[in-house]
């Protein structure tokens, strides 16, 4: 089987043909190739958008969410400069919410917070999954994920900084989302990984990697496997069956934090989620 890997970062190990490789597989063991439609290594100085959609972009949201109210994904926090993407989270109290609530819960409303989310254009089945970056050092998710039918992958949900539950800046979360339509278990959190570090996601750059096979499930931090589970263990947890889009996004996490618990002095630096 030809496998391949999807990366977000031109990483600094390379093989003898220069090619990007995995921080897990240094010399290539596996034999892996970049997929180039799902990938970036954001130079230059704007998001690529023949790859991605930037949700709210000239008020277009691709038939996707607006955000997990009440954030609301704002285009403009969307950054690409000196390689990295940045997506940043405000206290935002001027910016124009949609009226529409979200399953009741108003945008802005709670707490006027405006995120952002870029979503790949095309999509992939199987592979390798591999970022480096630093999670946003406040009150908001800083995600890597991806979606198709039926099924969801979160490679990583950080919350870098939560001021009522110091243990969730240290969690890195790895989960499937039951989307098939019928399941009792349609729009829960199905299975999950829950992997406690010895340093704060939003300290500094780490490398975060999954290996998504027709079979199992592998899970890495800076190159180090630190989890498998097979599909056979999971049994009809395993929902990653179909073709995927990726994800990369923060929002606010009401099972983490308490929306009306939020204040502005929580997003006086606009904290930063940054994919190097």
């Amino acid at each position: 089987m030809t496998r391949c890997t999807l990366f977000f970062t031109l990483l600094a190990t390379s093989n003898a043909f220069g090619d990007p490789v995995p921080v897990s597989d240094p010399s290539n063991r596996g034999g892996w190739t970049l997929i180039e439609s799902v990938s970036d290594e954001f130079n230059g100085d704007s998001l690529d958008l023949t790859k991605w959609n930037n949700l709210g972009l000239d008020g277009n949201y691709y038939n996707e969410w607006k955000g997990r109210a009440p954030s609301q994904f704002n285009p403009a926090n969307v950054t690409v400069a000196n390689g990295n993407l940045t997506i940043a989270s405000r206290w935002d109290p001027d910016f124009q919410f949609s009226e529409t609530p979200l399953k009741g819960v108003p945008y802005g409303k709670a707490a006027p917070v405006t995120t952002g989310s870029i979503v790949s254009k095309a999509m992939f089945k199987h592979g390798y999954l591999e970022m480096r970056c630093k999670a946003a050092a406040g009150p908001v998710s800083s995600s890597f994920w991806t979606t198709g039918i039926g099924g969801e992958i979160d490679v990583f949900e950080h919350f870098g900084e939560n001021p009522t539950n110091s243990n969730s800046a240290f969690l890195y979360n790895t989960s499937f989302h039951d989307w098939r339509k019928g399941s009792p278990h349609f729009g829960t959190r199905i299975w999950e990984n829950d992997h406690h570090l010895n340093f704060k996601v939003a300290d500094d750059f780490h490398t975060y990697g999954l290996e998504w096979d027709p079979d199992f499930l592998r899970i890495y931090i800076d190159g180090r496997l630190i989890n498998t589970v097979t599909r056979q263990q999971l049994g009809n947890q395993w929902v990653a069956t179909n073709e995927q889009k990726v994800w990369i996004d923060s929002e606010t996490f009401d099972w983490e934090m308490n929306p009306a618990l939020l204040k502005a002095e929580h997003f006086k630096n606009s904290p930063r989620f940054v994919v190097d």
